[in-house]
């Protein structure tokens, strides 16, 4: 209901808006028009001080002009006390053409005996009385002449005290005729103001319950004007929506039916397939030890013909290269240089065959053995392997360049044999070349594995059987002009995705290669 109740209480601010709105008109169109009666009731009057001053100034023109002409004090002083008695003439000075002080008033602004100023100058040197309006009054300067003689001049100020008063009286009978309409006015708005917030806030109220999720609305008092059409509209509305949201629960029952009985045919599919799984799974148990035994037999089995092929070759193969010695003492001087040539070659191809066993009992015994994972120094292996890859090069041109490497999770054993046969593989194909340069360093690839690769200025080869590189027995190179078994790069590949990790190489003829393989930096389960 919290909703409800913050817009109730937004409704009952309306009314005294409402009222201090209508307050604040009336009060203005009262002050609007106290102004305008002031401006007018002071125009009337000052123009009734301006024809009085006009008439008094030709009148005092005429009553003084004889003791002027005659320069007689006594009558002009005489004169001047008919003046004090007259209420309206605030102060009056009596001087000659020359500015002297005759007769004035005690409250005279000349107490010096000289009237002048520029003002004083200008009025009389017109026919007529010149009026003057200030906030203190109405001053009037009337040239005093005998026909075109100039006698002097009389000034004197009407007192503003009646229109002031006038003006006061105005002020206070508007003051209570405000009030008197203000209290009405106020009276009126909030009358009118509570009409009109009333049955909003049956409306506010209304909707708060709605909100509040009820839907049975109370029907206020029928009223014949638009709120009575907004009532009704809101009433209907409401109707509206508890028939709308009767169709959606229906709807929605309907669906939740379908759905249901969509789901429990789901759920007798799924504990179905489950049930099959479970199955399935048991039979996969058994298959897996079963084939893990078979493996194992047959681990054992390839280990035997290994040693069988090992033990069985290697004997012909040393009574071949004795007899083809023996033969060589002792009758080599009968065989000619052909014969000896024979020898040599029968020789070099045993040797040949020897290396060719050698490299296949490793590439076999490399993958069977079990993996010793730990955290290995990679640059101390790296330099390991160099220098046991560098023996019989001391009298090439080899320049280095080796970078820093973070540790790594491998077995050592065979990731020298990794490391070993990519610089032998970069110096031997760089043999050709006067002056060898190789490369080893590494990038990081992400938190869990690092990038270490071997590159050269050697031979290279075509990107187009980069496949072929990593096969047994496979050679981009003849052996005539590069020896090896073909078994070297086969055993890098199979000790590398033993580690989890991959292989490959990059290189253009004649430019050189570049060889790439990946290392976990945390241990990870084998793949076998």
């Amino acid at each position: 209901m919290k909703y409800g109740f913050r817009n109730l209480w937004s409704g009952w601010r309306i009314t005294p808006a409402l009222t201090l709105a209508m307050t604040s008109v009336i009060l203005l169109a009262i002050v609007l028009l106290t102004v305008l009666d002031v401006q007018r009731e002071r125009s009337i009057y000052l123009d009734e001080l301006e024809e009085t001053g006009q008439l008094v100034g030709r009148t005092l023109a005429d009553v003084f002009a004889d003791a002027l002409y005659f320069r007689n004090i006594e009558q002009l002083r005489a004169l001047s006390e008919v003046l004090r008695t007259e209420a309206r003439i605030r102060t009056f000075e009596i001087f000659t053409p020359d500015g002297r002080l005759l007769v004035g008033s005690e409250r005279t602004k000349y107490p010096m005996g000289r009237v002048e100023g520029p003002e004083i100058s200008a009025a009389l040197e017109r026919q007529e009385p010149t009026i003057i309006e200030k906030a203190t009054g109405v001053e009037i300067v009337s040239p005093i002449r005998v026909g075109s003689e100039l006698l002097g001049g009389a000034r004197f100020v009407l007192d503003m005290t009646r229109l002031e008063d006038q003006i006061n009286a105005i002020v206070t009978e508007h003051i209570w005729q405000g009030l008197i309409i203000l209290l009405l006015g106020i009276g009126l708005s909030y009358s009118l103001a509570r009409s009109l917030t009333t049955p909003v806030r049956h409306l506010i109220e209304a909707t708060g319950r709605i909100a509040a999720g009820e839907r049975s609305v109370p029907k206020g008092r029928s009223r014949k004007d638009e709120l009575g059409d907004l009532a009704d509209a809101f009433e209907q509305m409401v109707s509206d929506l508890r028939e709308s949201e009767r169709r959606k629960a229906d709807e929605r029952n309907h669906s939740l039916r379908k759905l249901n009985e969509k789901l429990e045919k789901e759920i007798g599919q799924k504990l179905k397939a489950e049930t099959e799984i479970r199955r399935l799974y048991q039979d996969l148990e058994v298959r897996v030890k079963e084939r893990t035994s078979e493996l194992a037999d047959a681990n054992k089995e390839l280990e035997a013909f290994a040693y069988s092929v090992s033990h069985d070759l290697r004997g012909p193969l040393r009574h071949i290269a004795g007899y083809v010695h023996l033969l060589e003492d002792l009758d080599g001087e009968k065989l000619g240089v052909e014969g000896r040539s024979h020898l040599r070659t029968i020789s070099q191809s045993a040797l040949r065959m020897n290396d060719l066993i050698d490299g296949l009992l490793d590439f076999s015994r490399n993958g069977r053995v079990s993996l010793n994972r730990r955290e290995i120094d990679l640059n101390a292996l790296v330099q390991s392997a160099k220098a046991e890859a560098e023996r019989g090069t001391e009298d090439r041109r080899i320049s280095w360049k080796i970078g820093t490497f973070p540790p790594v999770v491998a077995d050592q054993r065979l990731l020298s044999v990794v490391l070993v046969n990519l610089i032998s593989n970069a110096l031997k194909f760089t043999s050709e070349k006067p002056e060898a340069h190789v490369e080893i360093g590494c990038h990081p690839d992400s938190d869990d594995k690092v990038t270490v690769f071997v590159r050269d200025n050697g031979a290279g080869f075509d990107s187009a059987y980069r496949d072929k590189l990593f096969g047994v027995f496979e050679r981009l190179h003849p052996s005539s002009r590069f020896e090896g078994t073909g078994i070297g790069l086969a055993n890098v590949k199979r000790i590398v995705e033993r580690h989890n990790g991959e292989v490959w190489a990059e290189g253009t003829e004649e430019v050189g290669a570049t060889f790439h393989f990946t290392l976990p930096r945390s241990p990870v389960s084998e793949v076998q």
